[in-house]
């Protein structure tokens, strides 16, 4: 059985840089392919004020970024998302953290503000030099109440 996982070791090395972001992938001449990975010095991570909100009752988000890395870096623009019309980010974004030493972590802050009820997806992006880390997504629910509008 070892046999069997030697000669499917390629594709399975193959398949792990394709499904990898962001990656390079070219194919060899000879039918082999090779790969590389971007790796980012960012740790990203979103923590909201409250998971559950009332439509027009703002809410806190909170960006955590991190240089895990071993150099300084800078220019870091961060913004919060969420792939829906149904809420409101309403703080200036994306915000740009100017720089972070190794081991240093910046704090972006931003206002959410539900426009209807639901659940929505949110979640963070930094980008540095064209390459960008999500967070882990966060489940924002959102329910109908007597607050005004956003």
């Amino acid at each position: 059985m070892g046999g069997r996982i030697r000669a499917h070791l390629p594709a399975i090395v193959a398949l792990a840089l394709a499904l990898s972001s962001p990656t390079l992938i070219r194919a060899g001449g000879d039918g082999s392919v090779h790969g590389g990975v971007d790796v980012s010095p960012l740790l990203v991570s979103l923590s909201l004020s409250t998971t559950t909100s009332v439509v027009g009752k703002p809410l806190r988000a909170d960006v955590r970024v991190t240089n895990v890395g071993a150099a300084r870096i800078t220019n870091i623009v961060v913004e919060v998302r969420a792939a829906t019309t149904g809420l409101r980010i309403k703080s200036i974004t994306p915000q740009t953290i100017s720089k972070l030493r190794p081991g240093e972590v910046g704090i972006v802050s931003s206002t959410i503000c539900g426009q209807k009820p639901g659940n929505y997806i949110v979640l963070a992006r930094a980008t540095l030099a064209g390459n960008s880390v999500d967070s882990p997504a966060r489940l924002l629910t959102i329910t109908a109440g007597k607050e005004r509008g956003c």
